[in-house]
């Protein structure tokens, strides 16, 4: 999945680290493209840090959704992009 976003988006701030073998989608994001700036600012991917600011942030602001939800980016906008990690079970409205 990141091997196609990464040879679709150019990386124009920063460095890309080196791509992490793991089952962790969210720690491999965070290792190969934390902190990089795509196509001049279209869209950022957050470090691993920024996300946990971004999660408590988001989680005052909207108190309503079931944590844990885990940042991982945002776009020229502003909007937030975000893993959900809620299970079906544990949300009744999901079901």
């Amino acid at each position: 999945m990141l091997e196609n976003f990464g040879s679709t988006y150019s990386v124009t701030d920063s460095t890309p680290g080196s791509p992490e073998v793991t089952s962790d989608t969210q720690s491999c994001l965070f290792a190969r493209y934390g902190g990089c700036t795509f196509n001049g600012g279209l869209y950022r991917v957050h470090t691993a840090d920024w996300s946990r600011r971004a999660s408590t942030m988001l989680a005052e602001a909207f108190p309503e959704f079931t944590f844990p939800l885990i940042p991982f980016g945002f776009d020229w906008l502003g909007r937030q992009f975000i893993l959900d990690l809620r299970t079906k079970d544990t949300d009744p409205e999901r079901s």
